[in-house]
């Protein structure tokens, strides 16, 4: 089954293709070259880069939720700034060929506006594969995902050792899968909401179980030592869930 991101993936070629292709084009209109056939070729071009900016910016916001359940703290201001430069990529395409059209903008200055929107795909694309190959944004392993396989382990022999569940929970939280960064060192939320007295289980399952904390690797057994923690700190924050 094709899923967004799978098709984010797809579209986001368009642009790639068609924004270096109008800097061609605006480069041998400024140096005379070409003659007719790219004088025709040339809102084709920008046609054509708008229309892939702008599905690829759409498609783009249908990920946003997964990115928001699967990085990490500061690292969701990722995907923020990868959809405002997409989105200023497409409005500078739209008005600089709107005015190309109407013949007010020059060939010189064409020529600038698809150099510069070829750096800023190579920098759109830079902060995409960060997100997808570091952080694991719309997969489910691999990246961040390290990091919880390395802390499930930890936890699952510390369990199998009869080890206090409390103190596994804390370091499970705190350092090994990483839930301080958007809840809190003391579970008084952040990112995400306060932790402080406990969470629904079902909640926490439905909101990462098929990202961050996949069941095959973060068993029941590993969130019961969590809430087990989260038991011993202060209630009346705010719980996942309500």
């Amino acid at each position: 089954m094709v899923t967004l991101p799978e098709i984010h993936g797809l579209i986001v070629h368009l642009p790639i293709l068609a924004v270096p292709v109008v800097f061609v084009l605006g480069f041998l209109r400024w140096r005379e070259r070409g003659g007719e056939a790219v004088l025709r070729a040339e809102p084709w071009a920008f046609g054509a880069a708008v229309a892939g900016c702008a599905l690829a910016f759409v498609s783009g916001l249908t990920v946003l939720q997964d990115a928001r359940t699967t990085l990490r703290g500061s690292t969701i201001s990722l995907v923020y700034i990868h959809l405002a430069l997409a989105f200023a990529l497409t409005a500078a395409f739209a008005v600089v060929g709107f005015f190309r059209w109407r013949r007010h903008v020059s060939e010189a200055f064409v020529a600038l506006t698809g150099l510069a929107g070829v750096l800023l795909v190579v920098v759109i694309g830079y902060i995409g594969g960060r997100m997808v190959y570091i952080h694991s944004v719309g997969i489910d392993r691999g990246g961040e995902l390290a990091q919880t396989a390395r802390a499930g382990t930890t936890v699952a022999v510390g369990l199998a050792r009869h080890q206090s569940p409390v103190r596994l929970g804390k370091w499970a939280y705190q350092t090994g899968f990483g839930c301080a960064a958007c809840h809190g060192m003391k579970a008084q939320g952040g990112r995400g909401p306060g932790l402080s007295g406990g969470f629904e289980a079902g909640s926490f399952e439905q909101t990462h179980g098929g990202g961050l904390f996949p069941p095959s690797i973060v068993t029941p057994r590993m969130i019961a030592t969590l809430e087990a923690w989260l038991e011993t700190k202060p209630s009346g924050i705010s719980r996942v869930g309500d």
